[in-house]
């Protein structure tokens, strides 16, 4: 078996349909397929350990490093979620037993276990508030299925959602809501469809994927997955592919699907488990059946050679502190596929979201103490960068609420209409990998415009002949002498006349108060403006002035005609 020959078996256009990758790309296959090879002879002088485990996209890892960040840039999400997608290989709970219990697990090993919230089981069958990938798998949610693996699916029955046993189909789900109901529905009792799975655990991280033990031969295969693999990237959700294992009676189907498998995930820039390749250096030939892989010549095994899937993989006859395997992983074919994820993840983890350096942003404007005048125009400005990949956007946040987003350089944006107040301005830098840095905190202050008196006219009316009456006219201006309207005139008469008055300016800005009736031997009355107030604008009584010259501003009499 060589793996051109694998590969050829499959034609690209066929993997066309529906993941977006090109049908010429028959020479770039050719070229995969001699890259794997090297790869997988490599391999086959190495010890099993951990690194070899992981070597299987080392020809690929800076594109699959890359795409991985690139994929969850931008993108809101529980550090750590993993989901596991498959058929029953991945819905045994023999799978998730060695996460569940790690006997033996170097501290590598725990702190991914941890990592992926492994140790903390779902409440019954159907918990989608859970984010243990292991369970959501695992879950008896009905006789066939968990929540994201389902016994006896293929590629091209998950990618549709039906037609995998006599339970009703399961539609696309339009909505967060409806995808968790879904796929907690006990009633859709064989069925699971990718689109409703992906939306109801949109906030997971990375999904394991194996798919394929069912319908191996089929042509559609690798179109349909490439199909599964565009909507997880479009929920933000890096697939991690995983070749399947060999099967009894299959094993020329198995290899050939297995090594387009591989193709694909170089084609895609993706992270591989290659637990074909692993079993087979293991148990080479075909004396994987009854110790790696059961009597039925399909599924892993749970329990042989007196080890069983609690065991410790590094014992006896392993070193946990090199990671190189024992005895229990050449006769339990799901503790090595348990073993091989955690190594998979330890490695996806390291390099993507611990090994990733944050960006760096400063703010630029406002400028610290800056202040404006209410209803503000407030240009918002910062410079990001980082050093390891891209900036994917620059969120510009007020007193902790978001303002508003910018993903070009150089970033900003303008914050229109800002009410008086004091506020606290920030910037959060995002790469392309998800991590987020904040600027230091800005603070400026939004005053209210002010307002003042900027004309005071005096006029007196004879009201019989012993009597009269005083009128004084105010025109309130706001800043720039523009006349003032809704603004509320207060004042006191003093002399002749006593008492508070109050008017509301017009359109014009203008408003008049008066007396009574004053004894003609009563003058002058003079009136003084104790007060304005208004909605938006601030008195500022130093501004008061009279245009005419007929008074200060503040004060003004009042005499009688003669």
């Amino acid at each position: 078996m060589t793996d051109r020959a694998e590969v050829d078996i499959l034609p690209m256009e066929r993997m066309s349909r529906r993941s977006g990758l090109r049908s010429g790309a028959r020479a770039l296959l050719l070229v995969g397929s001699m890259t794997m090879a090297a790869t997988l002879s490599h391999a086959q002088q190495a010890p099993p350990t951990a690194a070899r485990a992981n070597s299987y996209d080392d020809a690929w890892e800076q594109s699959w490093v890359a795409h991985t960040r690139q994929v969850l840039a931008g993108s809101t999400k529980t550090n750590g979620f993993v989901l596991q997608i498959g058929d029953s290989i991945t819905h045994s709970r023999a799978y998730s037993s060695w996460p569940q219990s790690p006997a033996g697990a170097t501290a590598t090993d725990l702190e991914t276990i941890q990592w992926t919230h492994a140790g903390t089981w779902g409440v019954g069958q159907s918990d989608v508030d859970s984010r243990n990938g292991w369970y959501l798998a695992g879950a008896d949610t009905t006789a066939w299925r968990g929540m994201t693996s389902l016994s006896g699916v293929s590629v091209v029955e998950l990618a549709l959602g039906c037609c995998n046993g006599d339970g009703p189909a399961m539609p696309a789900a339009a909505t967060p809501d409806e995808a968790r109901t879904l796929v907690a529905d006990p009633t859709i009792t064989s069925n699971l469809q990718i689109d409703s799975l992906a939306t109801a655990f949109a906030d997971a991280q990375f999904a394991v994927l194996m798919l394929g033990s069912n319908d191996t031969a089929n042509a559609q295969n690798i179109a349909y997955l490439a199909g599964i693999i565009d909507t997880l990237e479009h929920h933000h959700i890096v697939p991690i592919l995983s070749t399947i294992p060999p099967r009894s009676g299959g094993e020329a189907e198995v290899g050939q699907f297995n090594a387009a498998i591989r193709q694909l995930a170089q084609s895609r820039a993706l992270p591989l488990i290659d637990f074909y390749q692993e079993i087979l250096l293991r148990r080479p030939g075909t004396t994987w059946f009854g110790t790696l892989i059961s009597d039925d010549g399909l599924h892993p095994t749970a329990n042989n050679g007196g080890y069983t899937v609690s065991s410790d993989p590094y014992l006896p006859g392993g070193d946990s502190t090199t990671q190189r395997t024992g005895d229990a992983l050449l006769n339990v074919g799901y503790l090595l596929r348990s073993w091989l994820t955690v190594q998979k993840l330890a490695e996806v983890r390291r390099l993507v979201v611990d090994e990733n350096q944050a960006p760096t942003v400063s703010l630029t404007a406002p400028t610290p103490g800056q202040t404006f005048t209410a209803p503000a125009t407030v240009a918002l400005r910062a410079n990001a960068s980082d050093m390891d990949g891209a900036v994917a956007r620059v969120d510009f946040y007020s007193n902790g609420t978001l303002v508003g987003s910018d993903p070009i350089s150089p970033y900003e944006l303008n914050w229109n209409g800002v009410a008086a107040g004091s506020y606290v301005i920030s910037a959060r830098a995002v790469d392309d990998a998800g991590a987020v840095t904040e600027s230091s905190p800005v603070m400026f202050t939004v005053v209210r415009p002010t307002m003042h008196i900027g004309d005071l006219d005096a006029a007196a009316a004879r009201v019989t002949k012993q009597s009269w009456r005083a009128t004084v006219s105010m025109t309130v201006h706001a800043a720039g002498e523009t006349p003032l309207p809704g603004a509320i005139v207060t004042g006191t008469w003093s002399k002749a006349a006593s008492g508070s008055a109050t008017c509301t300016t017009n359109a014009a800005g203008l408003c008049s108060v008066s007396t009574g009736s004053l004894n003609v031997k009563k003058s002058p009355a003079t009136f003084t403006v104790t007060a304005l107030a208004h909605s938006t604008y601030s008195y500022r009584s130093a501004d008061n002035h009279d245009v005419d010259g007929g008074s200060d501003g503040h004060t003004i009499s009042v005499a009688p005609m003669p």
